[in-house]
């Protein structure tokens, strides 16, 4: 990944990075209930631009000053303010206008960088901390045009700034949908996940093939019969409880074995551990449970696949989703019965399954992480969004 400075992702053109208009030329007095727009700091938020306590000029005005003509797609950025170097796009819905003496207007060069990217990198503890060193001022903090010019980018390929930019409007879109954050999380991190890996049925990026049998232990748990529950103690699970909570859903057991049963099949066949996957048998929504945590449980044989994960060659998180892909798009194939298809111990040991590195498969899982950290609020946590985009940039 390349590193270039705001100049140097300028087009190559006189005024490509230009601030207002200074002294007389734009003041408070030109401005007229309705006309040209003057788009001013309190317009630039992080969020993107805002479209309230609009200024106007006259069309008069405005042709006077078209050297510092904005438009759609422009990347503007406030110089002053209680957040000086925020950035924004300007979108279609704005039209044309002028910038004032405190914005700057810049037009970066289109083989290089996207202003969507660019803006959020902007926006980031990496570029904040080059601006406040550059920044002067006590009372008003004010950064110029030449300290600007010096900062620093991170740029990726064009296509991977793209992919960064839509995966943060989308975590963006969480903040603001409380009542549907549970779906535009799911899919967020299936957009993240074809990004990343592409179709694991079609393999469009060649990743090695393994058989799933030949990396995880594959199978069920040991019988518990239904003499040998009881009402209070270890909890047991069906199908129905572990189908739940691979969706996310909090239950309240109602089965249960001793604790002694449980020693004895803790000692004798073994119980889930913290990263192992447990599925319904019937699952073509891909319904994959997760064992986050030590707490004691058990289930029932048959009705629950087990897959013991090894860490060490493929991540647990990555092999979920990738499961979840490949029954949402092939589970037909997979599992077997006329009335229900279940999955069957055989079946799911024979899966071939695209295996990227473990390193990339750990990057999709820190950023899953994140993902699911984002609060269902009006205002986004600052501390998640920039983890984000720093985590996607390494």
């Amino acid at each position: 990944m390349r590193q270039m400075t705001m100049e140097e992702l300028a087009l190559p053109i006189k005024g490509a990075m230009r601030d207002g208009p200074f002294g007389s030329n734009l003041k408070s007095s030109h401005f007229v209930d309705e006309g040209i727009k003057v788009i001013r700091t309190q317009n630039i938020k992080k969020t993107g631009y805002v479209d309230q306590n609009v200024a106007y000029i006259t069309p008069e005005k405005a042709k006077e000053l078209e050297r510092y003509e904005f438009k759609p797609g422009d990347l503007v950025i406030a110089k002053l303010g209680s957040d000086p170097g925020v950035a924004a796009v300007i979108p279609e819905s704005c039209g044309t206008g002028i910038i004032p003496a405190d914005v700057v207007r810049f037009r970066g060069d289109p083989r290089i960088i996207d202003h969507y990217y660019l803006a959020r990198f902007l926006n980031s503890p990496k570029a904040k901390q080059q601006i406040e060193k550059r920044s002067r001022g006590s009372t008003r903090t004010r950064v110029n045009l030449t300290a600007l010019r010096e900062i620093v980018i991170d740029v990726p390929t064009l296509k991977e700034q793209e992919r960064i930019a839509s995966i943060l409007d989308k975590a963006d879109e969480i903040k603001n949908e409380s009542d549907k954050a549970q779906i535009l999380r799911e899919d967020l991190v299936q957009s993240l996940f074809y990004d990343m890996f592409g179709d694991p049925v079609a393999n469009p990026m060649d990743w090695q093939i393994q058989v799933l049998g030949d990396i995880c232990g594959v199978g069920s748990s040991k019988r518990v019969f239904k003499s040998e529950l009881v009402e209070e103690g270890i909890p047991f699970y069906r199908g129905t409880e572990i189908g739940k909570l691979g969706n996310g859903e909090t239950i309240t057991p109602s089965l249960f074995i001793t604790k002694q049963h449980y020693e004895t099949l803790k000692e004798h066949s073994g119980v889930p551990r913290i990263g192992d996957l447990l599925m319904p048998s019937i699952c073509p929504d891909g319904r994959i449970f997760t064992v986050i945590s030590d707490s004691a449980f058990y289930f029932k044989d048959g009705r629950v696949l087990w897959i013991k994960v090894d860490q060490s060659i493929i991540n647990s998180t990555f092999l979920r989703y990738l499961l979840k892909a490949i029954f949402y798009s092939n589970y037909e194939n997979i599992a077997s019965g006329t009335t229900f298809a279940e999955l069957k111990i055989f079946a799911l040991k024979k899966m071939m399954l695209p295996l990227p590195p473990i390193e990339l498969q750990d990057k999709f899982a820190r950023t899953l992480k994140l993902i699911k950290k984002i609060p269902t609020t009006e205002v986004l946590v600052e501390t998640n969004s920039n983890s984000l985009i720093q985590e996607m940039l390494t």
